[in-house]
């Protein structure tokens, strides 16, 4: 991406890989997203300000999850 022109251009999808812990995403201006476990997903545009919700598991276990950047 080389420019601000760019960024209104993106689109980010990211995809929870595991299967029993939740976790959260939390975008400014919308309503946190909870993951409810392996394959839940959010879609939203690449100039969203956005980060991972702390969350904490019952065995404090990594949450992994994969991002895909799509450019119009």
């Amino acid at each position: 991406i080389k420019n601000r022109e760019d960024t209104l251009k993106l689109r980010t999808v990211v995809v929870q890989l595991s299967s029993r812990w939740r976790s959260g995403m939390r975008m400014v201006g919308y309503a946190p997203h909870t993951y409810q476990g392996r394959g839940a997903a959010v879609a939203f545009h690449g100039a969203v300000t956005h980060g991972t919700m702390r969350w904490k598991n019952p065995q404090g276990k990594a949450v992994w999850k994969v991002a895909f950047f799509f450019l119009n």
